[in-house]
């Protein structure tokens, strides 16, 4: 196959996971999909550590959990996008060493020491800090800034962390981020109503109706066997001669 053109976008891809995170990219050369390595491998941890001097990200964050283990934030992608009344939150909760507590507005915070002060931060906004980590890593990588994140990233991400996606045409890659200015356009999903319309007046016939709507019947009885044809029966065995005089 031969390599794509030079002037098509390069496209990198996070998969921002509660335990770990990577980024990859699109190597128009290859035509491969090629996980970028970070500085201590080529997954990160998704934990953040908040001290006194600053923060720590991935593998710095979790090695000092042990002396920090109030202000080192991981599985925070678990109660991300839920209502602090959530079954899901209030389970959660009682297993971080680190504080939740409500935003004041029915969303969670969780409250850590950060440069010698209390600070309340929203699960989205520890997750940011973990895609600039993995963006800084595709940055050092291509050589090139990550300028731009299309528009659907953001409606998936929050379909993907809600209680009940629906939507049958959200994609379901990870959040895409290009690198380039280009004014080049995603193509747009199909509209509901567009497709309503069209099929409203197309001149195809009515889709036969579902199974499930159709009221069970009884099952009719067996019928009896049908009556065989006679057979005919064949002897082996020979009638001897009589032995008696023949009359006169």
């Amino acid at each position: 196959m031969a390599a794509l053109a030079s002037n098509y976008e390069t496209i990198i891809g996070i998969d921002l996971g509660t335990t770990y995170s990577c980024v990859s990219y699109f190597n128009t050369e290859t035509n491969t999909t090629e996980v970028i390595p970070t500085p201590h491998g080529r997954t990160m941890p998704s934990w953040v550590a908040f001290t006194a001097e600053g923060k720590t990200v991935g593998h710095p964050a979790k090695s000092q959990v042990a002396s920090n283990p109030n202000n080192t934030v991981y599985d925070i992608k678990r109660i991300i996008g839920r209502g602090f009344t959530d079954e899901v939150v209030q389970e959660e909760k009682e297993k971080f060493p680190f504080k939740v507590m409500d935003g004041g507005n029915g969303d969670c915070r969780v409250v850590v020491d950060w440069r010698g002060s209390k600070k309340s931060l929203s699960p989205e906004e520890i997750s940011s800090f973990i895609l600039a980590e993995l963006k800084l890593a595709a940055e050092k990588h291509l050589g090139k800034a990550i300028t731009k994140v299309p528009q659907f990233s953001l409606t998936y991400h929050l379909f993907s962390t809600s209680l009940t996606p629906t939507h049958p045409h959200r994609p379901s890659s990870p959040s895409l981020l290009t690198s380039t200015t280009s004014s080049a356009r995603l193509p747009r999903m199909p509209d509901a109503s567009l497709a309503s319309r069209s099929s409203a007046s197309s001149t195809s016939p009515p889709p036969p109706p579902s199974r499930t709507a159709c009221t069970p019947t009884r099952r009719r009885p067996l019928a009896p066997p049908r009556p065989t044809s006679p057979t005919c029966s064949f002897s082996t065995s020979v009638e001897e001669p009589s032995m008696s005089p023949a009359s006169p």
